[in-house]
């Protein structure tokens, strides 16, 4: 199944992040994340290690009915339940394992209650996965540059002095990043001039 995802909130500052994905003829489907670090590398392969539950429940959700009767006679009597409230501290999790988000994923180990840390398991992703992650990078990177362009829009303003060659040279080579041979896996960023 083709999808793609947008992060439509980032604060670092409050370890958030928000992910939207998206696959045709498929609800949006939004996850919060609580990522530890912000590098590009390990918020793509937090964000593309959750796609495989997001597939798997528009998968789910195809299955069920569009709605179902209940009859609304009877009832019943039930015990209350006895609720242990004590706290469950999840583990420390160790750092995400150096990979390459374009042919790997990492997905936590399960734990138990009391272990003192959890860990990563590298997968290789398949044919069509690569694929899939290739092209959710590109949208991914070229969202990134649009950004880096807007930031740079009121250099072209009317009000505004003429811009500097280099100003120029930097906008063509923004615009150039997705023609760039080892996009979206290797891209050379332009510097930005003062």
């Amino acid at each position: 199944m083709q999808y793609t995802y947008e992060i439509t909130k980032l604060a670092p500052k409050q370890e958030f992040m928000t992910v939207v994905y998206r696959a045709e003829g498929q609800p949006d489907y939004i996850r919060n994340f609580n990522p530890r670090q912000f590098d590009e590398a390990y918020l793509a392969s937090m964000i593309e290690g959750f796609a495989p539950a997001v597939v798997e429940s528009w998968e789910r959700l195809a299955s069920h009915p569009e709605s179902v009767e209940i009859p609304m006679s009877g009832g019943g009597v039930a015990e209350a339940p006895v609720i242990d409230n004590t706290p469950i501290e999840p583990p420390e999790s160790l750092p995400v394992p150096s990979h390459n988000p374009y042919t790997h994923r990492v997905e936590q180990e399960s734990w138990e209650p009391g272990d003192a840390t959890v860990g990563w398991t590298v997968i290789e992703l398949t044919a069509e996965e690569q694929a899939q992650a290739i092209e959710s990078g590109k949208i991914v990177e070229r969202q990134y540059r649009n950004f880096l362009l807007s930031e740079t829009d009121h250099w072209m303003f009317s009000d505004t002095p003429d811009p500097t060659q280099a100003q120029l040279d930097y906008r063509q080579a923004l615009r150039d990043v997705p023609s760039q041979p080892g996009f979206p896996q290797n891209i050379v960023w332009p510097t930005k001039p003062e």
